[in-house]
């Protein structure tokens, strides 16, 4: 007939297609969408896409990229018998498909290309009626209207959007909890970057007299000053003497006044 005709043509010029006419949907190369008729909805509704569980009526074609023909639920070659209903995600059907159909909207009319891993694999798929093998390996294209959708069936579609919903308050609360993790190390930085700073200006304070010694003593870099190191710095300097951390830093201070 004259629409198989059409139909056929359509299909072959969109097998021709260079790769940069297909949108990569997996994200690996392995199954590509080329829109053949968009949706009414994608204006309306922009996010208006069936969702995992939900049964989905469709009207599809598939082939080898050779163009031959190996399954379809046209009637004749011409019109479309009843549609195809298939739940997503059921997994009654190839990998491919249930990547594909998450991505259209009712009344859009597609073609998908399915590398083998998401389609027959390696094994193939043998003929079946009057409908020929599938080659080992081989990559496949589909052409699918989407009819209709009727909700979720079994409540799986139910069940997964209250899990959609559920995983995207806890992403929420993640991403919060992650925010204020980073505020947290970056008022922490901060606050050691002051102190750095300000051991730093401390310690760059002159030290002329034994008086000053109460203030160095009290300064954060003294306190960090070990009495076994004020000892080899004295005894280095000829000085011999024995007390606490303050009487050892007094001394040193001391012979550093004097030799000034």
């Amino acid at each position: 007939s004259f629409i198989a005709f059409v139909t056929a043509v359509l299909i072959i010029s969109k097998q021709r297609m260079s790769l940069k006419d297909w949108e990569d949907l997996s994200g690996d190369g392995g199954v590509l969408k080329s829109i053949l008729r968009a949706s009414p909805l994608a204006q309306e509704n922009p996010a208006s896409f069936p969702i995992e569980g939900e049964e989905v009526h469709i009207n599809y074609t598939g082939r080898l990229l050779s163009g031959v023909e190996f399954d379809t639920n046209m009637l004749f070659g011409s019109a479309y018998s009843t549609t195809f209903d298939i739940v997503i995600g059921a997994g009654k059907m190839i990998r491919g498909m249930d990547v594909a159909l998450k991505t259209m909207r009712v009344g859009e009319h597609a073609m998908f290309r399915f590398r083998e891993d998401y389609a027959y694999g390696e094994e193939g798929s043998p003929a079946r009626g009057t409908a020929p093998a599938i080659p080992s390996g081989a990559t496949i294209d589909f052409q699918i209207e989407l009819v209709g959708c009727s909700g979720a069936k079994g409540g799986l579609g139910a069940d997964n959007a209250k899990k959609k919903a559920e995983d995207e308050r806890r992403a929420k609360i993640i991403a919060i909890r992650e925010e204020k993790a980073r505020q947290r190390e970056e008022d922490k930085r901060r606050k050691e970057e002051e102190k750095v700073l300000k051991i730093k200006e401390e310690a760059e304070e002159p030290v002329t007299s034994i008086k000053d010694v109460e203030t160095v003593f009290d300064a954060r870099w003294a306190k960090s000053l070990k009495p076994n190191d004020l000892k080899q710095e004295l005894k280095s300097r000829g000085i011999s003497i024995q007390g606490s951390k303050k009487d050892l830093l007094a001394r040193l201070i001391a012979d550093l006044a004097a030799k000034s």
